[in-house]
């Protein structure tokens, strides 16, 4: 343990002796909030028992190290290690040269007090600064190395999440795509069947007709297309004949909802091979449910580290507000979902799962080192207090 010496000796100053100040035994107290400090490296290169009998080990360099720190000038603190064989208030004169208005007369003030030195022969001095400067340019480069590799892995984990976000993204768009165009070819071709014609196949561009007494040629593609692209119902009559395809509103509301981190709904329809995920508006998750089709529900919980379920196997077009998510081993999650006869379907929904629960990790982290970060200005305010509006960026 680092233990404080006695206190120095009163002895005359040496060196130039022409400022003299009137010692008053001032006792200089500093709220916690005034607390500054100079390179903290240079601060921990000190405190070593290699100093221990020399004056950095008194009471009387102790009660300086305050008013050192408010300089905000590391070679204020150097002037007292590397002139470790002279009488302490001799710096304090040194120290009073190179500074202005009330800290000069702090110094002064100290000066004045004619406190002695405490031998170091000049072998030891010189393996004391030797130490000093190679410890304070250790530790700092040790900080510096330590926050580039924190500062690293972070930047490595953050494009593999970015990564993971692209190839989801990117899934995501061809998902809804490929449900799109199955969803308009189912319908088309039951359009067609009501009205009683042969849905033709193009080889290029998709287009559909009949021949009506009427009115001549009438596509009715376009208007399946427009239907099936909102989710609206479609309604066609030509020639006597009619044609209907009923999309039928559908939500839910989950109990409790504001208590999980996240919530995903998705529906898994008959005739589409992947899943849809429902729109969501906070609390509110909606969709237009095809008349062509049926649908099973599966909802899905994210709560710390903890994953919640619930299904309804035959979804009606309703308000479902009753929905209750119940925390499930990740197990029996898969033994529920390997039941699923689609096995894409299967295989989406396991990919979903995966990911949100990387999502989730990657927020954490990403809280977790904004807080770091915020906190380390915070704190370097305080350690570097002379420079003004301190920000990460002049921290890099």
């Amino acid at each position: 343990m680092f233990v404080r010496s006695n206190a120095i000796e009163p002895e005359s100053i040496e060196g130039d002796d022409t400022e003299q100040y009137t010692h008053t035994k001032n006792n200089y107290k500093f709220e916690k909030n005034d607390i500054q400090a100079i390179n903290p490296a240079k601060i921990k290169a000190i405190w070593n028992d290699r100093f221990q009998k020399t004056l950095i080990a008194t009471r009387e360099f102790q009660e300086r190290i305050p008013f050192i720190h408010k300089t905000c000038d590391s070679e204020i603190l150097d002037l007292y290690v590397k002139n470790l064989n002279k009488p302490i208030s001799a710096i304090d004169l040194m120290t009073s040269k190179q500074l202005n208005g009330e800290l000069k007369k702090v110094f002064l003030d100290f000066a004045s007090r004619k406190e002695g030195k405490v031998n170091v022969g000049n072998s030891q001095m010189e393996k004391l600064r030797e130490f000093y400067s190679m410890q304070a340019k250790a530790v700092s480069e040790a900080a510096f190395k330590t926050e580039l590799a924190i500062r690293q892995e972070q930047n490595r984990l953050e494009r593999i999440a970015q990564k993971k976000k692209a190839t989801h993204e990117s899934e995501d768009k061809v998902r809804e795509i490929i449900n799109l165009q199955d969803e308009y070819d189912l319908n088309l071709t039951e359009a067609c069947r009501q009205l009683g014609i042969i849905k033709p196949v193009f080889a290029s561009a998709q287009v559909y007709g009949f021949s009506i007494r009427s009115g001549g040629w009438k596509n009715i593609d376009r208007l399946v297309w427009e239907a099936t692209v909102n989710r609206t119902t479609f309604k066609y009559s030509a020639g006597g004949k009619k044609a209907e395809i009923k999309y039928l509103p559908f939500s839910v509301k989950f109990k409790e909802y504001k208590e999980f981190d996240k919530v995903y709904v998705y529906l898994l329809a008959d005739k589409l091979n992947s899943f849809m995920r429902l729109k969501q508006d906070k609390d509110l998750f909606e969709e237009q449910l095809n008349e062509l089709m049926k649908y099973k529900m599966v909802c899905l919980g994210f709560k710390v580290d903890k994953l919640y379920f619930s299904e309804v196997e035959n979804v009606e077009s309703k308000v479902y507000e009753d929905i209750i998510l119940e925390e499930i081993d990740e197990k029996v999650l898969d033994q529920k979902l390997n039941s699923l006869k689609n096995l894409n379907q299967l295989e989406g929904i396991v990919k979903e799962v995966d990911y949100w629960k990387s999502e989730l990790h990657e927020e954490k982290r990403k809280k977790k080192e904004t807080d770091r970060r915020n906190f380390r200005v915070e704190v370097l305010r305080v350690i570097f207090p002379c420079v003004l509006n301190l920000s990460e960026g002049d921290l890099n």
